[in-house]
């Protein structure tokens, strides 16, 4: 699975993860966005809660 947040938001969806997931160690790895377009952009920015 595939999570979009911002920084922010990062400890917040970490810590849903761990408490939801069956894995003892589930893979949580952060990748920067570098570029995108800037309407899908503005839309994960207003869009995101975790």
């Amino acid at each position: 699975t595939l999570f979009k947040t911002k920084e922010e938001l990062l400890d917040k969806l970490e810590l849903a993860i761990l408490e939801l997931h069956s894995y003892d160690v589930p893979e949580i790895i952060v990748l920067p966005v570098e570029g995108g377009s800037k309407s899908y952009l503005e839309w994960i920015a207003d869009s995101t809660k975790f």
